[in-house]
């Protein structure tokens, strides 16, 4: 997904407004896929919940991701077509 920088600042700043604390796996570019799967399950340890973006279940690392939070029991919540929590 060439746009999943701007899905990810626009969806953070969505739950930003809404008072949530918000991390974004959004990292700078120039490390291995690996790193970025690692950090992102290391971050994703220490939430409450994690939030999927549509079209999610195209993407090998958000998969992954959903699968460990159900597998630890982390509330999963997934974007809707028109934007509500």
């Amino acid at each position: 997904n060439p746009n999943y920088k701007e899905q990810f600042a626009a969806a953070e700043e969505r739950l930003s407004r809404l008072g949530y604390a918000v991390v974004n796996p959004v990292m700078e570019e120039g490390y291995p896929y690996r790193y970025y799967i690692n950090v992102g399950l290391i971050k994703l340890v220490h939430c409450d919940a994690i939030y999927l973006l549509r079209n999610w279940h195209r993407s090998k690392g958000a998969r992954l991701e959903r699968q460990y939070a159900k597998t630890v029991g982390i509330k999963i919540i997934k974007e809707r077509r028109k934007w509500r929590l």
